[in-house]
């Protein structure tokens, strides 16, 4: 079961199907998270700008208010922005000379400050970002030189206001967009899905047509495809009137030969002058050119469109073989699987099953067994007997022509030299050991 899972999966990860759906994903997968990484920083940034715009233009109204005179500061005791007058409010202002505090804004309690506050050059401003009661704040200094009685008055403005606010709006902001983002990539995935199979569907319906054809439920390629697949269908149904054509041809090319052979061979067989001798090479030559003729008429490899149930087969011959060996009372256990198909001409099926099956039931005792299976588009028979069997050195030198294992009866021994022909033509395989089950011969045999 592991095994077919494992073949089944890797028949996948190499399908057009799969590399599309793996590409279609990968784009998604890439595409979606990069713009949601792009949006989540633009609107951080935006954020982040607006907050500090608002440090700045709080210090141009701070320094509006501000004076010197006698070189000293002047300060109004309330603002007009009401968070430097509330205590605590999380917006603060300061002002400094040379690390010196000069002002400091209501809203600023502590007496202390527990932080650095920056003086750079006049005329410029900086930005620092500082810890204040466990909490991020944004620090912004700006330095600027007041003239009073032809003597300059420097001084830095700071301000100092909580990030919190900014925090819990992006964290918000990012919320909202992992859920919608999220959404829109499973939406994106499902579509790329439906779009694959309305994509290949084309394709799809091709391979159930020529597995149709294959298995000869039809005999041509009749659905409508897109351009790129009607010519390919086009072309496939041109293949597989002209292989009918030929094999009719050759078919019929042969009949004409058999009938011309059959009537010279049967007179020359009964002429009276002809001793033992030549009478045996005469029937030699009958079972020669019956022989070529039947590895000639096989389909093989050009048969692929024609689909023949095996088991139904074997069940014919089975029943055909009891009533020719009544007299041994013989026990033919079959064990099949009746969705194994072949697909080939049904006259070389009953062929090869029905040469080894013949031998089996000569062969046997009382028991033949014939096993029937399928795997990965093989078919396989196996055919054992519970007779004497066949010797090692024998076993393939049987399956050469003119070779014979048994002593039933007389003949030329072409039986297993057709059946290894016919089966060679499908690109199958025979095999032959002794049954581990039975204990007699066992013929296995692989069908594409």
């Amino acid at each position: 079961m592991l095994v077919e899972i494992m073949l089944s999966a890797n028949k996948y990860f190499r399908s057009l199907s799969f590399r599309i759906l793996i590409s279609a994903m990968f784009m998604v997968l890439i595409l979606v998270p990069t713009l949601a990484w792009l949006l989540n920083t633009v609107v951080k940034q935006q954020l982040e700008q607006a907050h500090d715009n608002e440090l700045i233009a709080n210090t141009y109204s701070i320094l509006a208010v501000a004076d010197v005179s006698d070189q000293q500061l002047q300060m109004p005791e309330v603002l007009l922005d009401p968070n430097f007058n509330t205590s605590d409010s999380g917006q603060y202002a300061f002002i400094s000379q040379q690390q010196t505090l000069l002002w400091r804004s209501l809203s600023f309690a502590d007496n202390s400050i527990d932080f650095r506050l920056n003086e750079p050059p006049v005329g410029n401003g900086q930005f620092t970002d500082v810890s204040y009661q466990q909490r991020p704040y944004r620090l912004y200094s700006f330095s600027v030189s007041f003239v009073a009685n032809e003597q300059d008055f420097a001084l830095t403005v700071h301000l100092l206001k909580d990030k919190t606010p900014v925090i819990q709006q992006l964290t918000a902001f990012q919320s909202k967009l992992w859920l919608w983002g999220s959404t829109i990539l499973f939406v994106l995935l499902l579509l790329q899905f439906f779009y694959l199979l309305w994509v290949l569907k084309p394709l799809s319906a091709l391979q159930q047509e020529l597995s149709e054809v294959e298995e000869g439920k039809q005999g041509q390629l009749s659905g409508r495809y897109p351009y790129e697949l009607q010519r390919l269908a086009d072309q496939l149904n041109s293949l597989i009137n002209s292989l009918h054509h030929q094999q009719q041809r050759f078919a019929n090319a042969l009949s004409d030969l058999a009938h011309s052979l059959k009537t010279p061979l049967a007179v020359l067989n009964n002429q009276r002058q002809l001793d033992d001798s030549g009478k045996q090479q005469l029937q030699a030559m009958s079972g020669i050119i019956e022989h070529q003729l039947k590895r000639a008429q096989s389909g093989g490899d050009i048969a692929w469109h024609v689909g023949i149930n095996i088991a139904q087969t074997i069940e014919k011959l089975a029943n055909t073989m009891s009533k020719i060996y009544f007299d041994k009372q013989l026990d033919i256990t079959l064990r099949l699987d009746n969705n194994a198909t072949f697909k080939g001409d049904e006259r070389d099926l009953m062929e090869i099953i029905g040469n080894i099956l013949d031998n089996a039931c000569k062969a046997a005792n009382k028991q033949v067994l014939i096993t029937l299976t399928e795997h990965e588009a093989h078919s396989f028979v196996v055919i054992e007997d519970d007779g004497p069997g066949i010797d090692e050195a024998q076993q393939q030198a049987i399956l050469q022509r003119g070779v014979r294992a048994d002593t039933y009866q007389a003949g030329h021994g072409i039986g297993l030299a057709i059946v290894r022909d016919l089966v060679t033509s499908y690109g199958g395989s025979i095999d032959i050991a002794r049954s581990s089950e039975l204990g007699g011969a066992k013929f296995s045999i692989q069908l594409q």
